[in-house]
């Protein structure tokens, strides 16, 4: 169990932090993560000793007070913030409510505006399927050499933006093994 201080300064403990899962990824050691949507997912979450946990941004107060060892990660959807100001607040809040880190799908800017503020920020690249009507529709992304080093400049340009991590949505096994 590590103790930490939350982003809203509570001392808190949990089983996995940031640094945690990066070094887990670079060990080649597997987690589980699920998605949980209410209190009561987040419990059965945590006695089937579930890794990480994602969650709505809204509802991670409830979240974290079933699951208080958990890593969770705070999602952002496209529409749910407009401008950068509304996603940094957003983040803060979230953060400020228990969260551990937070995902967003939007733009490099945006990442790079939460990253800066000392949040630990998930990007999002390969299929965006809010977005599909942009690869042509409902696709595996990365078949092709291009389409491959565009992914690759994309996971670079995330890191450069400050985020930690990256969710990887229906891209190519060979181009993600590469990668």
């Amino acid at each position: 169990m590590k103790h930490i201080y939350t982003y809203g300064g509570q001392i808190a403990q949990r089983h996995l932090t940031v640094g945690c899962l990066i070094k887990n990824k670079a060990q080649g050691k597997r987690m589980t993560q699920v998605t949980a949507f209410d209190a009561s997912e987040a419990a059965a979450a945590a006695e089937q000793n579930i890794d990480t946990l994602t969650v709505d941004s809204g509802t991670v107060a409830e979240i974290r007070n079933a699951a208080p060892h958990i890593f969770i990660t705070a999602a952002q959807y496209m529409r749910q913030y407009v401008t950068e100001d509304e996603a940094l607040g957003g983040a803060i809040d979230a953060m400020a409510k228990g969260a551990d880190a937070i995902y967003s799908p939007r733009g490099l800017t945006t990442i790079e505006r939460i990253a800066r503020e000392g949040i630990s920020v998930q990007g999002h690249t390969g299929l965006f399927p809010a977005r599909a009507t942009q690869f042509g529709g409902l696709r595996t992304v990365g078949k092709t050499a291009d389409e491959a080093l565009g992914l690759l400049q994309d996971f670079r340009r995330l890191e450069e933006a400050g985020a930690y991590s990256c969710e990887v949505e229906c891209v190519a096994d060979e181009a993600l093994a590469e990668i």
